[in-house]
């Protein structure tokens, strides 16, 4: 479950931004726009489930072995490299 919320947040957004389009639609119809009514007429899987699964993607990733590896070789490089230690 975490491997799907994980490839969920890092997948690619190239689409644009689906409010930004819909609010060029409605004011090319010259419609009053109620920028609430616009977002919530978004699927639920757009305004609640990608973003908490972006989320949770995000934190996941900050936890890898990889990135602990990373920040500690970080760390050690500010530190001077003492002792010659290495990650």
């Amino acid at each position: 479950a975490a491997v799907i919320m994980v490839i969920i947040g890092l997948r690619d957004n190239s689409e644009g931004d689906p409010l930004q389009d819909r609010l060029v639609e409605y004011a090319a119809r010259g419609e009053i726009t109620d920028l609430e009514e616009i977002e919530l007429s978004q699927p639920i899987t757009e305004r609640i489930l990608y973003p908490l699964a972006r989320k949770f993607g995000e934190l996941a990733l900050r936890f890898t072995p990889q990135n602990a590896i990373q920040q500690t070789t970080k760390k050690l490089e500010l530190a001077g490299n003492p002792g010659g230690m290495d990650a």
